[in-house]
This record gives structure tokens, C-alpha cells and sequence, in this order.
């Protein structure tokens, strides 16, 4: 459990540190320079540290890379970086908590896994949290109403975690083959994202930095994104994933929400809404009666 708890606390600490970045930068050209950082980082390890990643031996998976590539990194980047620049970063993250409740309905329509009534009456109560956060509404989201009360940047907020969601079931996948190491998919995926992400910020002009108004801490936030969110978070994620279930991966991390709202009330000086507290409680309580039946049976087990 110790290796989910550290790659949640370092994506949550990247989370506050991207928001704080994108005051600054383009959502696109800051998600194509990330990627192509940390991607570059990771290769460079490989070629000293590891067997090699060549084209003859990832030529038979090249289009499930791709593809696991959009699905877990460059479209839910752009998403949620575009989100995260226009609503609070712990209003983002409990929204991007309900990826448990994701993972159970599209388990169960990929491969027919049964979702039980307690699983069932659990997804209910976090779908009802989830409109209670939806419900509280920040300054930066005003101007971009969607439908009803929901809003672009919660859209994209809610659209990210689906499609993350999908590409990191196939990544556990291709995972279990043991064709490839977790950090070799984190290196495979974040180049990838970043020359696909290049090209979309070269093509529509936005390849633009804003006024910094701190050189220092602008440069210290954007090297832990880096280091500590892209390459040591998401590897310590995969590696995870490796050992633990998708779901006890998924229920672990709610302790984003809650590192996340901690981070941006320190650092980014957010405020925390009443909204924001009792959904992220129901969430939360959706999460513990979701998995009920698991923490009876291993209970049942250990005895």
C-alpha cells in the first residue's frame, strides 16, 4: 500500500504545481513540454540503466501504444489542464475521484463483471456527491455554462477521468503480458503524448507563455511537475498497478482530493466551500459502501 500512498502524494502535490503553472503558460504548449521532458528524462535512463527501447521491439504494439498514449495521457492531460485553469484544484480532483465508480460500470461492460446491489447503492451516493461539488460554483469556471448547471471545464473534468480510465485498463493489460516494464510504458506513453501534443499547440498558435510573475518559483514548480508528478508519480502508479487491483488502486485514490485541497489551501491560498466538503463526504462515503463486499470477504479470509 505504501507505493499507492506515495504516487498519490506526489500527483496531488503536481496537481497544485500545474495549477499554479498554468496561470502562466498555454494548457497545450504546458502539457507538450511536460510530456516531452519527462519522456526525454525516462529514455535517457533506459539507455544507461536498462534494456533498450528500439522500434523492432515495440513495432508489433505501435498502434496500441498510440492509442493507450490519447487514451491515459494526451487527451485527459489537455482536459483536465484546461479544467484545472478554470476551476479549483480540489473542486477538479474530488471530481476526478469518482474513477472508481468509472472503472465498475465500464469492468462490467467490457468484460461482464457483476456489480452488485451494495456496489450499486454506493455509486448512487457518489453520484450524488458529485452533483453537490458540481452544484458549487467558482469564479473562474463563470462564462463557460455548458448544460444546466454543469459546466465546461467540469465536463472536461468528468470526460478526462473516462478516458484515462479505459487507457489504464488496457495499460494493466498489456502489463500482466510482461512484455514491457512499467517505466518503459510511462517512457513510451509521455514521449508520445508530447510530439502528438507539440504538433496540436505548433498547429493552432499556441505555443505561448504568459507574464511569469516569479521566475524561481515558476521554474521550481515546473521541475517537481516534472520529475515528482510525471516520472515519479506515474511510475510509482503503473508499478501499482502491477501488484494491486484496479480497484483498490482506484479507492486509494481519494487521498488526492484530500491532499490536493490541503496543498491548494496552503500554497494557492483556495478556498474550501461547505459544497465542496459535504460532497467530497459523500463521495467518499460512496467509495467505503462501494466496497463493502470486498472488506467483508477479506475479512471473512484473515479469519
Amino acid at each position: 500500500m505504501l507505493d499507492i500512498f506515495l504516487a498519490y502524494l506526489f500527483l496531488a502535490a503536481g496537481i497544485v504545481c500545474n495549477k499554479y503553472i498554468l496561470s502562466s503558460i498555454s494548457a497545450e504548449f504546458f502539457v507538450a513540454l511536460r510530456m516531452l521532458i519527462s519522456g526525454s528524462i525516462l529514455m535517457v535512463y533506459h539507455w544507461h540503466q536498462t534494456e533498450r527501447l528500439t522500434y523492432e521491439r515495440v513495432k508489433n504494439d505501435r498502434v496500441l501504444l498510440l492509442i493507450i498514449a490519447a487514451c491515459t495521457t494526451l487527451v485527459p492531460a489537455l482536459l483536465k489542464a484546461w479544467s484545472l485553469k478554470h476551476m479549483l484544484a480540489s473542486k477538479q480532483s474530488l471530481l476526478g475521484s469518482i474513477d472508481p465508480f468509472i472503472t465498475a460500470f465500464m469492468v462490467y461492460c467490457m468484460f461482464n463483471e457483476k456489480i452488485t446491489i451494495t456496489k450499486t447503492l454506493g455509486m448512487v451516493i457518489g453520484l450524488i456527491g458529485t452533483f453537490v461539488v458540481i452544484l458549487s460554483k467558482s469564479s473562474p469556471e463563470m462564462g463557460y455554462e455548458w448544460l444546466w448547471r454543469i459546466s465546461y471545464p467540469e465536463l472536461a473534468i468528468l470526460s478526462a477521468v473516462i478516458l484515462s480510465r479505459y487507457g489504464w485498463i488496457l495499460v494493466q493489460s498489456l502489463l500482466r503480458k510482461g512484455h514491457y516494464t512499467p517505466i518503459q510504458i510511462n517512457t513510451l506513453m509521455q514521449l508520445s503524448a508530447g510530439v502528438m501534443a507539440l504538433a496540436g499547440a505548433a498547429l493552432n498558435g499556441q505555443l505561448k507563455v504568459y507574464d511569469i510573475t516569479s521566475y524561481p518559483y515558476f521554474f521550481a514548480a515546473f521541475l517537481f511537475t516534472i520529475i515528482g508528478g510525471n516520472i515519479v508519480g506515474y511510475t510509482l502508479y503503473a508499478q501499482s498497478l502491477k501488484h494491486h487491483s484496479a480497484t483498490l488502486v482506484s479507492l486509494a485514490g481519494f487521498s488526492i482530493p484530500l491532499l490536493v485541497t490541503f496543498f491548494a489551501y496552503i500554497f494557492l491560498a483556495e478556498p474550501v466551500s461547505w459544497p465542496i466538503i459535504l460532497g467530497g463526504g459523500l463521495i467518499f462515503l460512496g467509495l467505503l459502501v462501494f466496497y463493502i463486499d470486498q472488506f467483508g470477504s477479506k475479512t471473512l479470509k484473515n479469519r
